[in-house]
């Protein structure tokens, strides 16, 4: 007898809640949105729901099915001069700096917590195209950026960073 109304009163749990749930997945891409507006401005591709991040990065935006913010990611803006032809890699371009980087990592945090470091970044990996990629797990998502290694810049040059991605947990 307790043993079904346990099961009774966790049936009207689950039903009760579940519109609740379904509210709260489907918001996600509005207020991940709203927050991106916030902080970048009004999007410069909605289609691919791109924010300039500043004159030469976008930070870029997927979502599941269900509204769930899957990945993001910070990129240079002429990874996108297919679709906009004004974006072409300019002579000047610069890569974000270490004091860049640690902004943007506050901001993406802003938009979604990666939770907590579980593994950090291997000390050697293999460089291609100037960039060396790291890779840290974190509680609620896989985080990656390149770093630009170009030996003619010297043993002791400044961090700088060519791309970040973040790929949330699925269900965080």
């Amino acid at each position: 007898m307790k043993r079904s109304r346990l099961i009774a009163a966790s049936v009207i749990c689950v039903v009760t809640l579940s519109p609740t749930f379904a509210k709260h997945r489907q918001s996600e891409a509005r207020r991940v949105l709203q927050i991106c507006t916030r902080l970048y401005g009004p999007a410069v591709d909605k289609q691919r729901h791109l924010f300039a991040v500043n004159e030469f990065y976008v930070l870029g935006l997927k979502f599941n099915a269900h509204s769930r913010l899957l990945e993001l990611d910070v990129s240079p803006k002429y990874f996108f001069e297919e679709a906009h032809p004004d974006w072409a890699e300019p002579d000047n371009f610069a890569y974000l700096s270490k004091s860049q980087y640690a902004a943007v990592l506050n901001q993406i945090d802003a938009i979604k917590s990666r939770g907590a470091l579980i593994k950090g970044s291997e000390r050697i990996s293999v460089v291609t195209n100037l960039t060396e990629p790291h890779y840290e797990t974190y509680r609620r998502a896989t985080f990656a950026w390149g770093e630009l290694i170009d030996l003619r810049r010297g043993d002791t040059a400044p961090l700088l960073v060519r791309w970040i991605r973040v790929h949330y947990s699925d269900g965080t």
